[in-house]
């Protein structure tokens, strides 16, 4: 069993890693959000690249998200 201490310590842990997990969660975002400036910026075409033959294709792997086209379904 813990003491009150101890569970204000690993309460505050999970806090501090909410924190960092957010900050990450927004630095990609930021770093997604430059990257497609940057590919806009040199009339750069995007899209999915597998890593290997065996990497699947999102576009065929989220068609029930989105449409076989890769636009959202409503």
């Amino acid at each position: 069993m813990l003491t009150d201490l101890e569970k204000k310590k690993v309460v505050q842990h999970i806090l501090n890693l909410a924190g960092i997990a957010e900050s990450l969660s927004t630095a990609a975002d930021n770093i997604t959000r430059e990257i497609d400036n940057l590919a806009e910026a040199l009339d750069i075409q995007c899209g999915f690249v597998p890593f290997d033959e065996d990497f699947p294709d999102p576009s065929i792997t989220n068609e029930h998200i989105f449409g076989a086209d890769g636009t959202p379904k409503m």
